[in-house]
């Protein structure tokens, strides 16, 4: 309904007039084969774009003076009108109204535990991504009982300074590790073509080649169509410090797939 009252999808709307008087620059929202973006969720932002909305949430639809949102969409948005769990916790508009002790505390929630929170009385915004957090019960908790007054803290450079220096390094890759000798099994399936039963993909043959520790060439025949090759010792482990996963991915095709 919004594409069709505003001549362009609600991605290109939202980047229109929302994200950009908040300086986003980056998001993807994924669309349907007609192109309609998915309103029910699936919106993708960096964490610090998140929080943005979080504040602009706080500060009831006001951006550095500009009213970017409705102020009254937005308390009408945080408001609970529909009991959603037994605990009194609320929903409206997509919003999380939670009771008890974390009263007046609301959150939109995502997948996997994502979360933008904001919590009014104590003017904190909090976003979080990942996967299998529990951000209800587990770190809003952790938040609450961290808050020792609503006064402004005293300046500390020195703590800011460590701060922006592990948020620094948290951003820098892992320190690359000494690839290991292969493992014996490696040898024995290296170069072979193992023609796979007839199954759902409509994958035919699979393939490894070890050239040597640095070098593999993993290939899949799909269909009638051309093979595909992906190169590189990490797509046979089961873990980045575990290289010796090659052998119980290998043992099994040895066991399933005659070559």
């Amino acid at each position: 309904m919004v594409s069709r009252v505003v001549q362009q999808t609600t991605h290109e709307f939202a980047k229109e007039n929302l994200f950009a008087p908040l300086g986003i620059s980056q998001s993807v929202w994924p669309d349907d084969p007609q192109g309609v973006n998915r309103g029910w969720g699936d919106l993708q932002l960096h964490p610090r774009d998140m929080a943005r909305l979080g504040l602009l949430f706080l500060h009831e639809g006001e951006w550095n003076g500009p009213q970017i949102v409705s102020s009254d969409w937005v308390r009408e948005a945080t408001r609970s009108s529909i009991a959603a769990d037994a605990d009194g916790t609320g929903y409206v508009f997509q919003c999380w109204i939670l009771s008890g002790d974390l009263e007046g505390l609301y959150e939109a929630r995502g997948r996997g535990g994502q979360a933008i929170i904001v919590w009014p009385d104590t003017k904190i915004v909090a976003a979080f991504t990942g996967r299998g957090i529990d951000v209800r019960n587990d770190i809003a908790p952790l938040l609450a009982a961290a808050i020792q007054s609503n006064d402004a803290l005293t300046p500390n450079p020195e703590a800011h300074a460590r701060l922006e220096a592990a948020i620094a390094k948290a951003k820098e890759p892992p320190p690359a590790k000494p690839i290991p000798d292969l493992p014996p099994m490696a040898a024995e399936v290296s170069g072979k073509v193992y023609r796979l039963e007839p199954n759902q993909f409509d994958l035919r043959c699979i393939s490894v080649d070890f050239r040597s520790s640095a070098d593999v060439v993993f290939t899949l025949s799909v269909g009638e169509g051309p093979s595909f090759s992906r190169a590189g010792w990490t797509e046979f482990r089961d873990s980045p410090s575990d290289a010796q996963g090659v052998t119980p991915l290998f043992s099994d095709l040895a066991r399933y797939f005659s070559p």
